[in-house]
């Protein structure tokens, strides 16, 4: 994970999205981040009808392979919240190192819109019960729907 420093203003919503659902907000932004680079992605090539359909079909995802006792661990996580542990608004926030590179000239700030969070943890939640990232599960997903 590389450290970002971001500004109150953006954190403070982003703390409280996350406290909603409780997550620490360190644990939400990969997702948040994730997500909406893979919906500009999905945007860019002309299938943001198709990408639309991607909330239900995470929301029905199975489990398709044995989850190891850290990966239980993390849909725990995702799943329940861990409470414990939710609370403060960080101004220095993790994003993975895979991602860096995809965030371009628009930077971290834009890619931090609370509102899709659940989302977030949704596809994330299918991706952790497929075996892959977030970013492979989607793509996956994005082939096997119906034009």
């Amino acid at each position: 994970m590389e450290p970002w420093l971001v500004p109150d203003e953006t954190v403070r919503p982003l703390a409280e999205a996350a406290a909603r659902q409780r997550l620490r907000t360190e644990t939400s932004v990969p997702l948040l981040v994730e997500r909406a680079l893979l919906l500009e992605d999905f945007a860019a090539r002309g299938l943001s009808a198709r990408a639309a359909r991607l909330d239900d079909v995470a929301s029905t995802a199975e489990v398709e392979i044995e989850l190891s006792e850290p990966q239980s661990a993390y849909m725990r996580v995702l799943s329940i919240g861990n409470a414990g542990r939710v609370g403060g608004h960080p101004r220095i926030l993790p994003v993975p190192m895979r991602l860096i590179e995809r965030l371009g000239e628009r930077g971290l700030a834009d890619r931090l819109d609370p509102s899709p969070l659940r989302a977030a943890v949704v596809w994330e939640c299918a991706a952790v019960l497929s075996g892959r990232t977030m970013s492979e599960w989607a793509a996956f997903a994005m082939l096997g729907l119906e034009l």
